[in-house]
């Protein structure tokens, strides 16, 4: 998102102001549950390719290959938010820039439920039958307030970056009845990256700025 405003007065002041107000809620799920009945013998050539692995692997999260039941659940999100003032005039210069980002972000994977049953039906299942929970998110933000005010008397400016993030990643296994001749896994892995940056600067016979970042 981008926001930006400028100002001038020739003769007298000039003065400029941006906002910029995002709001984002997401919710992913994976799930087994209510009494389901699923088997995964492991018997095909064939494998489930890029299944959670509890592991980053530098900055990404590495994954895993397996035979059997997997529930996975995988969130991205990216967001950049900018915004900028420029105010100016023979007098006066006021500029001011507010950037919000509030986000509420939910990953669940989940097996549950006393009734329902994994890998219980009959036949014979391959020595690497597995079952694997996984849950990963991973976040990136870039968010941006700049100001800049300038006039022959007074020259103020401000940038105020705020952002509000909730992010839970969670993978479980609940009450339900699991088998398996391999490994059972659970694992919930987030990776957030965010940058917060607030700029301001002015110039006159007075010069006021400031710049704020919440994060």
């Amino acid at each position: 998102g981008l926001a930006g405003a400028i100002g001038i007065g020739v003769k007298g002041g000039g003065g400029a102001a941006a906002i910029f107000i995002a709001q984002v809620e997401k919710r992913t799920q994976a799930l087994i549950e209510g009494g389901a009945k699923v088997t995964g013998l492991g018997l095909d050539a064939d494998r489930l390719e890029r299944i959670a692995s509890g592991d980053f692997l530098g900055r990404g999260i590495q994954g895993m290959a397996m035979r059997g039941v997997a529930v996975q659940a995988v969130s991205e999100e990216s967001f950049t938010g900018v915004t900028a003032g420029l105010g100016g005039g023979t007098f006066v210069g006021l500029a001011g820039s507010v950037t919000v980002l509030l986000m509420d972000s939910a990953t669940l994977a989940a097996l549950r439920g006393a009734t329902t049953r994994i890998n219980d039906a009959e036949g014979t299942a391959a020595g690497a039958q597995g079952v694997a929970v996984g849950a990963n998110t991973r976040l990136s933000t870039v968010t941006f307030a700049g100001g800049f005010g300038i006039a022959g008397g007074l020259g103020a400016s401000a940038g105020l970056d705020i952002a509000v993030i909730r992010n839970d990643t969670a993978a479980l296994i609940e009450e339900a009845t699991i088998k398996a001749r391999g490994t059972v896994s659970v694992n919930a892995l987030s990776l957030p990256e965010l940058r917060s940056t607030a700029i301001a600067g002015a110039a006159g016979a007075v010069g006021l700025a400031g710049g704020i970042a919440v994060l």
